[in-house]
């Protein structure tokens, strides 16, 4: 197998492990907009995320 990355191709380059993301603002309530997210991305693959801005609406 070729190598990307300095690793073989399908050898993960970048592993979360329960990743949680809290926004707090002055005066309001703390909102959780991650929570025990787990992923990995293997050397020569691609990963995008996206999120709605309506997800987030109360």
């Amino acid at each position: 197998m070729s190598s990307v990355l300095g690793g073989p191709v399908g050898t993960p380059v970048l592993e979360v492990d329960d990743l949680a993301v809290t926004f707090e603002r002055k005066g309001e309530k703390a909102t959780r907009a991650v929570d025990g997210v787990s992923f990995s991305v293997a050397a020569g693959r691609r990963s995008a995320w996206s999120g709605s801005p309506a997800a987030a609406s109360p």
